[in-house]
């Protein structure tokens, strides 16, 4: 047990190559204890109050996309030519972090537990990275789930809340995340969807959740404001071998057609602005 733990200017790669099965990190510490039953001693790794100081960390996993990418998302996406194939990275940049608690092992139960009181980073999910500028969250991983509650988060013009569970599998990653925001901006979220405006905002609940087949991109009791146009109600678009959209409810005044034509991955056969209510 650490009762501190204060780290600066550390850089952790966490990688599986394409046709591997080990992570780098089960290589390098791999399990040599004898599994010595319910009679083994209950173990306990524990650091009560860590820091980082502008750190790094690396993420890179085998590329195998389980539904079709256009070659615009592909542009999109930061891959790198490894041994057997390609892998995509996660990359996240000046990485400073108050953590209350970080349980790595604990007598009781398997899995861990990381408590965060703070954490501003520099991420690139995509090749346009975002500026998280203050977290508080916790986050448990057990086995190939990851979960995370998020009291709060803060990008430069923008403010909300969420929880999630990303499940880790050997053919699919399933995803599940709901945010709310109080405060939206949709120049901090281009990073996401670039063709979203330079210009706009407002709040929503947002929703990613992995379908049988494709992502649902799902926006609920949204109120948003862009330049010609003003939305409120709710939007889903569902992404994979077929686009379709879901749950839709808005009412608009006005609407900008080309505003909207630019944030769908298909041609409206409209032009121009319907003045008053949708």
């Amino acid at each position: 047990e650490f009762g501190r733990a204060d780290i600066y200017g550390a850089e952790v790669v966490i990688e599986r190559l394409p046709g591997d099965t080990l992570w780098n990190y089960e290589r390098i510490f791999p399990d040599t204890e004898p599994d010595l039953g319910p009679e083994g001693p209950d173990r306990l790794i524990q650091i009560q109050r860590a820091r980082i100081f502008d750190s790094r960390f690396v993420l890179r996993f085998p590329w195998e996309p389980d539904e079709p990418v256009t070659a615009e998302d592909a542009e999109r996406l930061i891959l790198r030519e490894a041994p057997g194939g390609l892998q995509r990275e996660f990359r996240f940049e000046n990485i400073n972090a108050n953590l209350p608690r970080v349980l790595w092992e604990s007598p009781v139960e398997e899995g861990r537990l990381f408590q965060v009181a703070s954490l501003s980073t520099r991420g690139y999910i995509w090749a346009d990275p975002f500026d998280l500028r203050d977290m508080q969250a916790t986050v448990t991983h057990r086995d190939s789930v990851i979960v995370f509650d998020v009291d709060r988060f803060r990008l430069p013009e923008t403010v909300g809340s969420g929880l999630g569970r990303i499940i880790v599998g050997d053919e699919r990653t399933l995803v599940d995340v709901s945010i709310h925001g109080d405060e939206v901006a949709t120049r901090d979220l281009q990073w996401l969807y670039p063709p979203l405006p330079d210009e706009g905002g407002g709040t929503l609940d947002f929703r990613i959740q992995t379908q049988p087949v494709g992502t649902l991109w799902l926006a609920r009791d949204a109120r948003i404001s862009a330049p010609g146009t003003e939305l409120a109600g709710s939007f889903g678009i569902v992404t994979g071998d077929t686009l379709y959209f879901t749950q839709v409810d808005l009412r608009a005044a006005s609407l900008d057609v080309d505003l909207l034509e630019s944030l769908l991955p298909i041609d409206l056969p409209l032009d121009g602005l319907l003045v008053g209510t949708v």
